[in-house]
C-alpha cells in the first residue's frame, strides 16, 4: 500500500484525479463505481461531493485496507472478470463495466 500512497503522493496526481473526476460530470447523488478501488481515494474523493460511490477490490488486503480508512464508505470484495462477475453483489442503480463509472442502466454491476 505504501506504493499506492507514494503514487498518489505524486507531482501532478492530484491534478490528474481533480480533472478525471471533472470529466465524469457526475451530479449530486449519482451512483458510481470505482473498479480495482485499492485503498479507496477515489471512492472517497468522489463520495465528498456527494456521488454514492461503491468500492470495488478483488484483492482482500485492498478492500479491508480501504474499509479501515474510510469505515463509513461501501468497499466490497468483488472481481469483475467476466466469468466471476456473478460473484460481485449488486447495488441499485450502480455500475456498468470497469473503472470509475457512472450508472446510466439500473441495477447492474457486471460487463
Amino acid at each position: 500500500m505504501g506504493l499506492l500512497d507514494a503514487a498518489d503522493a505524486a507531482p501532478g496526481a492530484a491534478e490528474l484525479r481533480a480533472r478525471s473526476y471533472d470529466l465524469l460530470a457526475l451530479a449530486p447523488g449519482a451512483a458510481v463505481v470505482d473498479v480495482g478501488c485499492g485503498a479507496g481515494r477515489t471512492v472517497a474523493q468522489l463520495t465528498e461531493p456527494g456521488a454514492r460511490a461503491v468500492g470495488i477490490d478483488a484483492d482482500e488486503r485492498m478492500a479491508a485496507a480501504a474499509r479501515r480508512r474510510l469505515p463509513d464508505a461501501d468497499v466490497r470484495l468483488g472481481d469483475l472478470v467476466p466469468h466471476r462477475a456473478a460473484a460481485v453483489p449488486a447495488s441499485p442503480g450502480v455500475g456498468n463495466g470497469p473503472g470509475a463509472f457512472p450508472s446510466r442502466t439500473g441495477p447492474r454491476l457486471g460487463w
